[in-house]
């Protein structure tokens, strides 16, 4: 679609896709205000896009819209996620942030906001924004004084991270596994005990989903290494106990528990992993808890939720036990956390798993 220049007409594409989805100008308007500042947008706005090709030039904004006309973000000038992720090391080019001299604090802010969005929002539609974030900490980090270097890092580390859930959550295993590396990596080298721990947590988590994938196309053979290699990370990330918060040490044990019910095979099996989730919920019934660094959310209700997870969990239907699992659903039900939707939805799984 383009004009009689033969420049792509983006405002076409937009009213194109939103009449082909049966939406209204001001439906549209309502859900695209809604989503860059939580607040309807005028019905002229979309007009002036479609009729006078005035598409906002911030690839955030253009990510949303792609969203919310269900069309292929390359349609508005915009990389796919695999082009973003994609599998290389290369650190992106800068633009605007290489103008102007690294804020640390903003980027420690923006680093909260995203983990936070995360929470009931992908954060998909701002992951070349997170990218360039990565590329100024990376190119500015030998350059900067000594005592900005080591928080250059740590964010860097964590930036690493946010990544990783970022692909994780769009099913990118090896992408994720691959830029966790790169946080455990520059941990290691520099003593960073709690994000290491952090990071081999999160590693052993697509680890744990790998396993949870073979296991749906019956490859157990495959899903066991995968489940071994979560329980590694996981036990020596519970190794760096003295470092990390209670927060993070509490969620180690819950997954590590998990994840040994999956490989369970006798009694004995099952009550040590469930003996294991039942530490992680004594640290939760403490409530007293540091700030939530690693956006872990962790607290009765998720001790709830993954111990019903592990009753469900091992390979031998014998050692499976619903009616407990049910029970522990509805624990999870009286400490539930509004807002927390993607926790909802696991519950709800859940719940079906274990009448099922």
């Amino acid at each position: 679609m383009s004009d009689k220049d033969c420049r792509i007409n983006e405002g076409l594409i937009i009213k194109t896709a939103r009449e082909f989805l049966g939406l209204t100008r001001a439906q549209l308007a309502e859900a695209y205000g809604q989503e860059i500042k939580g607040e309807s947008m005028t019905e002229k706005a979309i007009e002036v896009m479609e009729e006078y090709n005035q598409v906002p030039k911030s690839p955030t904004r253009r990510r949303i819209l792609a969203r919310l006309l269900e069309i292929p973000p390359i349609l508005l000038g915009l990389q796919a996620i695999e082009d973003i992720l994609g599998e290389s090391d290369a650190v992106p080019a800068l633009n605007i942030l290489q103008e102007r001299r690294i804020d640390l604090v903003e980027y420690a802010n923006a680093l909260n906001n995203y983990w936070e969005k995360s929470n009931t929002k992908t954060v998909l539609d701002v992951l070349e924004e997170i990218m360039q974030y990565i590329a100024g900490l990376h190119n500015s980090v030998l350059y900067a004084r000594t005592n900005q270097q080591e928080e250059m890092k740590r964010l860097l580390c964590e930036y690493h991270m946010l990544v990783a859930d970022i692909a994780y959550d769009q099913q990118y295993s090896k992408t994720a596994e691959r830029y966790l590396n790169k946080a455990i990596i520059l941990s290691e080298e520099n003593n960073y005990y709690e994000l290491q721990a952090a990071a081999l947590f999160r590693r052993g988590g697509v680890y744990f989903r790998q396993g949870g994938v073979k296991v749906a196309i019956s490859d157990f053979v495959s899903a066991n290494r995968s489940f071994k290699a979560a329980i590694g990370d996981y036990e020596k990330a519970s190794k760096l106990k003295n470092h990390v918060s209670a927060y993070l040490y509490g969620d180690i044990l819950l997954q590590l528990g998990n994840v040994q019910s999956r490989v369970a095979r006798c009694s004995a099996d099952i009550n040590n992993a469930l003996q294991i989730i039942d530490r992680a919920g004594s640290i939760a019934r403490q409530n007293r808890f540091e700030k939530d660094e690693y956006n872990l959310k962790f607290n009765l209700e998720r001790y709830h939720l993954d111990k019903a997870s592990a009753l469900l969990g091992s390979p031998i239907r014998a050692l499976r036990l619903p009616d407990d699992a049910i029970e522990q659903i509805r624990l999870a039900e009286t400490t539930a956390t509004s807002g927390l939707v993607r926790r909802h939805a696991f519950n709800a799984i859940l719940e079906a798993r274990a009448y099922f």
